[in-house]
């Protein structure tokens, strides 16, 4: 049921998720691979590389209403759980759109200098 549900969903991204695709398909961001609306267990992840480990959450209001901050939480410790790194942008921080992949970038070599150390 996941795989169809990702389907649709792939087929109608919000603007941001489209911007977003555009920034990191085709290895653009770091040389990493990610795969948009990717099913993760029980879960739908708007963006997941392999390689890392890692999801890139994009974050609408919706998620600022208490009953989503909840869920939202319950589904990144169940990521952990699997070995998942979460990273979690809003809306309202991806409008500034370069400073926005500016602090991915940094994560994303950040989360690479740990996980060479054997830290992540």
């Amino acid at each position: 049921m996941n795989f169809e549900n990702a389907k649709r969903m792939r087929k109608d991204p919000t603007h941001e998720e489209y911007v977003m695709w555009e920034e990191v398909r085709n290895r653009k961001l770091l040389n990493h691979k990610f795969r948009r609306q990717h099913p993760l267990n029980k879960y739908i992840a708007d963006f997941y590389c392999h390689e890392l480990a890692l999801v890139i959450e994009l974050d609408g209001k919706y998620h600022e209403e208490e009953e989503a901050i909840e869920k939202e939480k319950k589904r990144t410790e169940d990521l952990k759980g699997l070995g998942v790194t979460v990273y979690r942008i809003s809306n309202e921080e991806f409008r500034n759109r370069s400073l926005a992949i500016g602090n991915l970038r940094q994560f994303i070599m950040t989360l690479k200098t740990h996980s060479l150390l054997g830290e992540g």
